[in-house]
């Protein structure tokens, strides 16, 4: 007897939405889903007993990739993390409803896969067998409504990095000339030497007086 599992977006009735009806997920918005026994024969002998699932987009090549579970296998039964809830139903189905973390936004993704695993045992524990579980891969595709357009963040990220790389190699290059002069006191004195100090002064000095004479007013 062939027994798997599906799954589908579905409502807090845990009946499955019609996928004309599922919009794109929002930024803050949650998933929520059911993971439910199949069968040719009769799908309700069968109970889902453990899983996991995790959310996944992009790819490692790439410097994209995000993954999030929010379930994983326990001991005896499957493991919410605190921001999750995975409960059973009517039609022997489990709904879960899980957050939808940033990075999938932040990474510019526009839709992510999710998959998992389940534990199937019979509802009855005088089957045949009742003792030996089966497993079922599930898997499906969420749409994001991604605002931030796909790399747009990544763009202004990759700026940043190089900004601060920029700073760090700067940053080398003053210590490199420390030592090579013979330390700190030998290379401030060698900036005092080169800045005219009579000049910066000369600035201030024309900047206080200019503020004291407005009073202050355009400050």
């Amino acid at each position: 007897m062939a027994y798997a599992v599906a799954s589908c977006r579905c409502g807090d009735d845990y009946r499955c939405i019609p996928p004309a009806e599922i919009l794109p997920i929002q930024q803050d918005e949650s998933l929520s889903f059911c993971i439910f026994p199949v069968s040719p024969n009769d799908a309700s002998l069968v109970e889902i007993s453990n899983f996991f699932t995790v959310f996944e987009a992009g790819s490692e090549l790439n410097d994209d990739f995000v993954s999030y579970q929010p379930v994983s296998y326990g001991s005896t039964t499957w493991q919410s993390d605190p921001l999750t809830l995975a409960l059973e139903g009517p039609f022997n189905r489990v709904r879960i409803t899980a957050p939808i973390v940033a990075a999938f936004f932040l990474e510019g993704h526009t839709s992510f896969n999710v998959r998992g695993n389940a534990m199937l045992e019979f509802a009855s524990s005088d089957r045949p067998n009742a003792y030996l579980p089966l497993m079922s891969l599930f898997d499906f595709k969420v749409d994001l409504n991604n605002d931030f357009g796909v790399g747009r963040v990544r763009h202004y990220l990759g700026r940043l990095r190089g900004i601060l790389e920029s700073l760090l190699g700067g940053f080398g290059i003053i210590l490199e000339a420390i030592e090579k002069m013979g330390g700190l006191k030998e290379f401030l004195l060698f900036i005092i030497r080169i800045i005219n100090l009579d000049e910066i002064f000369s600035v201030f000095t024309s900047i206080f007086s200019a503020f004291s004479s407005s009073g202050g007013a355009n400050w």
